[in-house]
């Protein structure tokens, strides 16, 4: 476990080494609750024996609370798009379950534009701990109506009082399942410093509402001028019961990487037997992308294709690209399968390996996909003018031999996949009967005559 080391030389403020001195004196406004926020963070951190900054991730998305962690802690920070920090969480809570994983920022960002991330992170139980900065607008654009104005209140765009009522985010949160739900305020630093560690330490989806002081955008055009008359507006709320604070859900749920995690282990043993384990590997990476014409399943194609290198325990991505209507113009999957990791969301132009194309209008759009090197294989009956580089391969006639030219698709990977070894012809096999129920035979049949027609040349 790693602790910052204050400087023995200026202990005025214990706290310091968790900040970015280079970022300081901070930009929040005078009597902003953004400060207090930090200061308890960082307590409950120093106070947590078990939690090292090495091993702290946080995210924030956009607005005056994003600021709080990106760029004043002194710790590894995303600092997202707006709405986005919890789906960003989520995501890298699943790349690296190992790492304590917070989202900071603040209610417009998280409960207005980013609200529907939340609520599906909290029905997920993702162990992710979101902290929510409830300034009651949205302060940093303009001072305009939030989700989380009280109703009545005057803002830029409620200039004679906010008709809406203010949503329960809290409320939200725990009928969608989190784990850990609480508020507090920032009026009550120390027990708000309580609720944080005892969020953090909760395994599973946890939101910890904080009521925090706005006098400069909200207060002032609401009679609350000052921190201390925004402080006391709080209080005076809290002890009537209109804002409740304190623990509102702590309860035990299967967490989410965990449970995905025990699915992963269930395909594994279903999908790879011991004999079969790894046999569909050649060491070697391949970027590909299958063209065609939607309606030709180039991207049941892709889909096959990938989910059987993956069962070999091949690190498999893909996409797909087709058009609106899903049948006719031009339709194409990509697929980047490798033993390492990857690092590209799609095929870039320029870089394929390996490009298919089922038809002129295909080759015509994604020629320009291929490297120097790449390898292009054409339909020898769609394609009517094929370069002089194309291999011509008959997979529209191997569909037919096998008793439709709908199973084109099928031809396609049984040939594709001798030829560059993408997976185990067995746990392809295995993929096409779990991916498609109709014309099972003659899809068989299809992927057969493919692998045939590879054996042949």
């Amino acid at each position: 476990m790693s602790k910052p080391e204050p400087d023995e030389s200026d202990l005025s403020y214990e706290l310091l080494p968790y900040l970015r001195e280079d970022q300081l004196p901070h930009t929040m406004c005078p009597g902003c609750g953004g400060g207090t926020v930090l200061n308890t963070f960082a307590k409950a951190v120093d106070e947590m024996d078990d939690l090292s900054v090495e091993d702290l991730l946080l995210v924030s998305g956009i607005g005056c609370s994003a600021w709080i962690p990106s760029p004043n802690f002194e710790a590894d920070t995303l600092h997202t798009t707006h709405g986005r920090a919890v789906a960003f969480a989520t995501g890298a809570k699943a790349g690296n379950p190992d790492q304590e994983t917070i989202v900071l920022s603040g209610d417009g960002d998280l409960a207005g534009i980013g609200g529907n991330h939340l609520l599906h992170a909290a029905r997920r139980n993702v162990d992710v701990t979101v902290v929510l900065v409830n300034n009651f607008t949205y302060g940093m654009t303009g001072g305009q109506v939030a989700p989380t104005t009280p109703h009545g209140s005057t803002t830029t765009t409620s200039p004679y009082g906010n008709p809406e009522d203010a949503i329960d985010i809290s409320a939200v949160a725990e009928e969608a399942g989190a784990a850990f739900v609480a508020r507090g305020a920032t009026s009550r630093p120390h027990q708000l410093v309580q609720t944080l560690k005892a969020g953090i330490e909760k395994a599973g989806f946890s939101l910890i509402e904080v009521y925090s002081q706005c006098p400069t955008v909200y207060g002032r055009r609401n009679e609350l001028r000052s921190a201390p008359e925004m402080l006391e507006w709080m209080e005076e709320r809290i002890s009537d019961g209109e804002f409740q604070v304190g623990t509102l859900v702590d309860r035990d749920r299967e967490e989410f990487v965990a449970s995905m995690d025990d699915i992963g282990e269930t395909a594994r043993a279903e999908h790879e037997p011991e004999d079969r384990q790894g046999a569909g590997r050649t060491g070697e990476d391949s970027m590909l992308r299958i063209a065609g014409e939607g309606g030709q399943g180039v991207v049941v194609a892709g889909t096959i294709l990938g989910e059987g290198a993956a069962l070999d325990g091949r690190n498999v991505f893909k996409t797909e690209e087709y058009g609106s209507r899903a049948r006719g113009g031009v339709a194409h999957s990509d697929l980047i399968v490798a033993d390492d990791e990857i690092h590209e969301a799609k095929v870039p132009e320029g870089d394929a390996d390996v490009l298919v194309a089922l038809t002129d209008a295909a080759l015509a759009d994604h020629r320009d996909v291929l490297d120097d090197g790449g390898t292009l294989f054409v339909d020898a009956d769609l394609v009517e003018n094929p370069p002089e580089d194309a291999i011509q391969v008959p997979f529209s006639e191997l569909a037919r031999e096998a008793g439709n030219e709908r199973a084109t698709n099928m031809a396609l990977i049984g040939y594709l996949n001798e030829r560059l070894g993408l997976a185990n012809e067995e746990t392809l096999a295995d993929s096409i009967r779990a991916n498609l129920d109709a014309m099972l035979d003659v899809n068989e049949a299809a992927f057969e005559r493919g692998v045939e027609a590879a054996h042949e040349e």
